[in-house]
């Protein structure tokens, strides 16, 4: 299947499939970073609940 594009403008496919592979992984790793980061917000409100609780509690 041809693009019309000269095959000088794409890496060569071994390439391609390494920088794909890279990719793949960073995007893993950008994923398990933002759950972490939301488990992290969700207990820091949670504490920040109970710090005030415990401040204001009669």
């Amino acid at each position: 299947m041809s693009c019309g594009l000269p095959k000088s403008l794409f890496s060569p496919l071994a390439e391609q499939k390494k920088i794909v592979k890279k990719l793949d992984a960073l995007a893993e790793k950008a994923r398990a970073l933002a759950t972490l980061q939301s488990q992290q917000a969700a207990d820091l409100k949670a504490l920040k609940q109970s710090i005030l609780h415990e401040a204001f509690a009669v």
